[in-house]
């Protein structure tokens, strides 16, 4: 009975002599500036272009951490583990030519992760600063198609530098690899089935045995996962729910009464591979697998699902309890020097300042927690975020 009324009492947020009850808020009393409180609902049915974004967040559930490939790979590169639902926003991971061969053999979906040993947030990677692995799977109509982009999309990329040489490695007969033997980094492709792994590998010097190794590594480790991963047929692209869970209804949307739709943004496309692009998700809901991939944004166990909106994240947690602990956490940890004052009437939030960066308007970030769930919402300044968090407390609150 003690573990049943501690549980209560985390569920309530209130602690007070006597039974435990609901803590009761004036909701019309937040100040929520000029957004809505009611959740919203897709304004229309989804489209094939929507699934293939969805069905690329599918696929990161079959994704490897790069950790499993080599465990000093423990940082993520920002913004380059996301979705690839086109032949563009790969474009943007691989060398820009390559992106002919993607449409030419119908590319139709895609996911990256990244991985690396040194923290480079806020710049691209630099080549031999340390080491990294990036990884893509690439889906194709059949396995005829992925076998014939394979081997283009090695061939195209090798074409870029003369320098280039082929590579092979014995127990994989079927890959294409190459490098260049000045340069610590070393580029491969394999099908499997109607999909297409592609790897990127860096070292801090151009050792062959050991970036042949990572490869070799990354097959072993990805190529099991592909197998066992249950695609979606093309042609039910756009059965794919646009709202899992009743997540992305459950967070603020970006503009005030607008359904965010499954998008990513590409920006940064270089003409050689996987260096300087960056990749802006919104209105998505991450399964477990795929949050835990993005280290970059800091996602506690034992998370469920995540709702992303450009910089607006929903986070669901198995219980209360678990939502609590992860949330006092994360509080405790956060910078008291950049501490903000908290908006009146909304418990359970915090909020803090953000570095200003000039292409980044964003001043200030809030965080409250509603019973398993957690929000984190920007704002350009203070009074703006306030009402942000406020409506997005008030929003948890009615979708119950």
């Amino acid at each position: 009975m003690a573990v049943l009324a501690a549980a209560i009492i985390v569920l309530c947020g209130c602690v007070r002599a006597g039974e435990p009850a609901p803590q009761r808020l004036d909701l019309a009393a937040l100040d929520v500036g000029a957004n809505s409180v009611d959740p919203l609902t897709p304004s229309r049915a989804g489209t094939e272009k929507d699934g293939r974004v969805l069905e690329s967040v599918r696929m990161g559930e079959a994704a490897l951490d790069p950790v499993e490939v080599d465990p000093s790979l423990t940082k993520d590169v920002a913004n380059r583990t996301a979705p690839l639902p086109t032949p563009l926003k790969a474009a943007g991971i691989l060398a820009e030519p390559v992106r002919d061969v993607l449409e030419s053999h119908g590319m139709l979906a895609g996911f990256a992760v990244s991985g690396s040993d040194v923290d480079f947030r806020g710049k691209a990677p630099a080549i031999g600063a340390g080491r990294l692995l990036t990884v893509l799977l690439l889906r194709f109509p059949d396995e005829m198609r992925a076998q014939l982009a394979a081997r283009q999309m090695n061939a195209t990329d090798a074409a870029i530098s003369p320098d280039n040489v082929a590579v092979r490695i014995a127990e994989y007969p079927a890959a294409f690899v190459h490098w260049r033997p000045a340069v610590p980094t070393m580029a491969a492709t394999i099908a499997q089935g109607s999909f297409v792994v592609s790897v990127l590998a860096a070292h801090t010097t151009p050792d062959q045995a050991v970036l042949t190794g990572l490869v070799r590594k990354t097959f072993d480790v990805q190529l099991p996962r592909l197998r066992d991963f249950p695609a979606t047929a093309p042609d039910r692209f756009a059965e794919l729910p646009l709202d899992r869970e009743g997540m992305l209804s459950r967070l603020l949307p970006y503009g005030p009464g607008h359904w965010s739709y499954p998008t990513v943004i590409a920006t940064d496309i270089d003409a050689n591979a996987g260096w300087s692009s960056t990749l802006r998700i919104s209105g998505v809901v991450f399964g477990p697998r795929a949050t835990r991939l993005m280290k970059y944004l800091g996602f506690k166990e034992p998370i469920e699902l995540v709702a992303m909106n450009h910089h607006n994240l929903l986070e669901r947690f198995p219980d209360a309890v678990s939502a609590r602990r992860v949330f006092s956490e994360e509080m405790r940890a956060a910078d008291q020097s950049r501490q903000l004052d908290t908006p009146a009437g909304v418990p359970d939030v915090y909020c803090y300042n953000l570095d200003q960066q000039p292409q980044w308007p964003a001043q200030a970030r809030c965080h409250v927690l509603y019973g398993r769930y957690t929000a984190a919402l920007v704002g350009r300044n203070p009074t703006e975020v306030h009402q942000l968090i406020s409506a997005q407390y008030a929003l948890l609150v009615h979708s119950g």
